[in-house]
């Protein structure tokens, strides 16, 4: 009894905290509040944004939403504000602009005022994973966002990198606003890697990899069914051994999701564990392979013109138990195995496919829209916003 009622009490108070707050809102004081992954992280196009954001204008207060175990990683430019904390609620209300990259429930009692802007990034603009709404109609109960479906009606501005992704906001989130399709802020470094050299060598020095060693990234993603199901993902000592008889020296960076708990590998003999490593679009900046099942970076890395490919050893019990699809990869043009034999036989040959054709491929399949500008662009209609509402 006590749970449910602080379920129905906490949005109230939420609701109307935020709206008492907006009403006393100093205008004169420009501020924008970003949310990673509901303050778990400082990620993502969030931080993209407020890193160019900040080089602009420095005078713009940043607040970040952000787990006290994370402050850490943080710049010491912007404000940190505990999820849920009076501060957060009372800056979240008064800022001009919000930036997420992840929903939230209209059950949760959140308020925004007319002059504040809402621009939702999202994580994921080419995921395979039916989402929101659309997840919730093919699978129902069995969805397990079912209890926090995320609601845009107050969002101002979708980001978006392709024709697909267009489809995942309308039918996934069932947003009719605007959409700005310029390409994801995290992913303007994948278009222009060439320009991020010093940053490839800083994310390595961080690591501790030798400059001369070819990292293939392994990035499988949650299961809600995963416990006592190891058989689905990929033997890396396998993969390691085919790598190395090619005559290159290679390491794998495992990264596991944050809502994983199946998934072990001992460390060493070339293996090492970046899941608490801050920011996903840095691996997938360093790494010269990747090897995903389900996970929308999987899209993004193919901007690099490197090997990718989709390890689904669990794809019909995937479908059914855990998400549907909404793009069959095979049809995309993805390099797909359905087993450790697969995935083998497809890296014995690797060297010698046409990965530029078959990522270009994968890019027009989805309607992929990625400028390599799109930070500049959400920066621009941030500080245009600011100067209008001032």
């Amino acid at each position: 009894m006590a749970k449910i009622l602080e379920r129905i009490i906490k949005p109230i108070i939420r609701n109307g905290a935020m709206r008492f707050y907006y009403r006393i809102r100093n205008n004169e004081e420009k501020s924008v509040y970003f949310s990673s992954f509901s303050g778990k992280q400082y990620s993502d196009n969030p931080r993209a944004i407020s890193e160019l954001l900040h080089k602009k204008d420095s005078c713009i207060k940043l607040i970040w939403k952000a787990e006290k175990n994370i402050w850490h990683t943080l710049p010491s430019y912007v404000i940190p504000v505990l999820p849920g904390s009076l501060e957060d609620i009372r800056l979240q209300a008064q800022s001009d602009v919000w930036v997420m990259n992840a929903g939230y429930s209209k059950k949760d009692g959140y308020y925004k005022g007319s002059k504040i802007f809402y621009i939702q990034t999202w994580h994921g603009d080419r995921g395979f994973k039916k989402i929101g709404w659309a997840a919730f109609k093919a699978m129902g109960e069995h969805y397990h966002g079912v209890h926090n479906l995320p609601d845009l009606t107050d969002c101002n501005l979708y980001l978006s990198a392709s024709n697909y992704g267009d489809r995942r906001a309308h039918e996934g989130f069932l947003y009719s606003g605007e959409i700005l399709k310029c390409g994801l802020p995290r992913n303007d470094k994948l278009v222009h890697i060439e320009n991020y050299e010093k940053e490839i060598e800083s994310v390595k020095l961080t690591l501790g990899i030798n400059e001369k060693s070819k990292i293939l990234l392994y990035a499988p993603t949650f299961r809600d069914f995963e416990r006592g199901n190891e058989k689905c993902f990929v033997n890396i000592d396998e993969v390691l051994k085919i790598l190395d008889i090619q005559g290159e020296d290679w390491i794998c960076l495992i990264r596991k999701h944050s809502s994983s708990h199946g998934i072990n590998y001992v460390k060493g003999n070339g293996i090492v564990d970046v899941s608490n490593y801050p920011d996903m679009s840095d691996l997938l900046m360093i790494a010269d392979m990747l090897i995903t099942d389900y996970s929308s970076c999987a899209g993004d890395f193919v901007l690099k013109n490197k090997p990718c490919i989709l390890a689904q050893f669990d794809y019909d019990s995937y479908c059914k138990e855990s998400r549907q699809l909404w793009i069959d990869p095979v049809r995309a043009g993805f390099l797909v195995a359905y087993s450790q034999e697969q995935l083998n036989a497809i890296l014995e040959k690797i060297g010698q496919m046409n990965i530029g054709l078959i990522n270009k491929n994968i890019l027009s399949a989805y309607g992929t829209v990625e400028t390599g500008k799109s930070t500049s662009i959400v920066v621009d209609r941030i500080l245009n916003w600011i100067k209008e509402v001032g």
